[in-house]
C-alpha cells in the first residue's frame, strides 16, 4: 500500500474546473512551465489524475475552496524532480490563488504525524527563544560596542590629523613652493625672452628683405627685362611692317592683275554694246 503511493503527488490551489477536461494534459504542460522545463530532462508523463471530494460550485459566493488533486506520474524520478524543483522555486501561483504540492500519504501515517504537531510547536518555540537571546546577548553588543569605538577612536583621528592637513597645508605648500616659481620663471620667461628674440631675429628680417623686394624690385625688374621688350619688339614690328608687305605683295597685285583683265574682257563690252 505504501509503494503504490511513491509516484503520487497532492495540488493544493488549483482552482476548479482550469485543467479543462483533460486533467492530464493541463498537469503535463502547466508543470514544466511554472516550475521550469530546464528542471526536467524530457517531458513529464502522468498516468492519471483526479480531483478528491465532492463537487463546489464555482459560482458559489464566498467561493468554495478548490479540491485537493491527486496525480501519478509514470516514473518515480519525475515526482522527485517536481518536489526538487519546487523547495528551489518558492511560492507557486495560479491565476493569483497559491498552489502546493504535497506527498501523497495515507490517512494513517497522517495520523500518526499529527501526534507531533504539539512537540513540533514547542520545539520552534524553543528554539525561537533560545536564538533570541544569543542575537541580543552577542550580536548587538558586538555592533554598539566593538564597530563604534573603532570608528570612533581610530578612523577620526587618522581623519583629523592624516587627512585635513594633507588637503590644507600641504598642497598650499606645494602651490606656494613648486607650481607658483615655475609659473614666474618658466613660463613667462618663454614667451617674453625666448620667442621675441625669434621674431626680432628671424620673421621680421625675413619680410623687410625678401617679401618686399620680391614685389617692390624683382617684378618690376621682370615687367622691365621680359614684357616690355617682348611688346615692342614683337607686336609692333608685325603689325607695321608684316601687314604692310603682305598688303603690297598680295592685295594690290591681285586688285591690278586679276579684277581689271576681267573688267576690260567683260565690263566694257557690255557698255559698249
Amino acid at each position: 500500500m505504501i509503494w503504490s503511493r511513491r509516484s503520487n503527488l497532492r495540488l493544493v490551489g488549483i482552482p476548479e474546473r482550469k485543467e479543462g477536461t483533460d486533467m492530464c494534459t493541463f498537469l503535463e504542460k502547466w508543470i514544466p512551465d511554472v516550475l521550469g522545463a530546464s528542471n526536467f530532462p524530457g517531458p513529464l508523463l502522468i498516468e492519471r489524475a483526479h480531483r478528491i471530494g465532492k463537487v463546489t460550485d464555482a459560482e458559489a459566493q464566498p467561493p468554495a475552496r478548490p479540491r485537493v488533486e491527486i496525480l501519478k506520474f509514470l516514473n518515480y524520478a519525475d515526482k522527485s524532480r517536481v518536489m526538487q524543483a519546487t523547495r528551489m522555486k518558492g511560492p507557486i501561483l495560479l491565476d493569483n490563488q497559491r498552489v502546493m504540492f504535497f506527498p501523497d500519504i495515507s490517512a494513517e501515517l497522517l495520523k500518526r504525524r499529527k501526534v507531533f504537531d504539539g512537540v513540533k510547536r514547542e520545539g520552534l518555540f524553543q528554539l525561537e527563544n533560545y536564538t533570541r537571546p544569543i542575537t541580543a546577548q552577542y550580536y548587538q553588543p558586538i555592533t554598539e560596542q566593538k564597530y563604534q569605538p573603532i570608528t570612533a577612536q581610530y578612523y577620526q583621528p587618522i581623519i583629523a590629523q592624516k587627512y585635513q592637513p594633507i588637503t590644507a597645508q600641504y598642497y598650499q605648500q606645494i602651490t606656494a613652493q613648486y607650481y607658483q616659481p615655475i609659473k614666474a620663471q618658466k613660463y613667462q620667461p618663454i614667451t617674453e625672452q625666448k620667442y621675441q628674440p625669434i621674431i626680432a631675429q628671424y620673421y621680421q628680417p625675413i619680410n623687410e628683405q625678401k617679401y618686399q623686394p620680391i614685389t617692390a624690385q624683382y617684378y618690376q625688374q621682370i615687367t622691365a627685362q621680359y614684357y616690355q621688350p617682348i611688346t615692342e619688339q614683337k607686336y609692333q614690328p608685325i603689325t607695321a611692317q608684316y601687314y604692310q608687305q603682305i598688303t603690297a605683295q598680295y592685295y594690290q597685285p591681285i586688285t591690278e592683275q586679276k579684277y581689271q583683265p576681267i573688267i576690260a574682257q567683260y565690263y566694257q563690252p557690255i557698255i559698249a554694246q
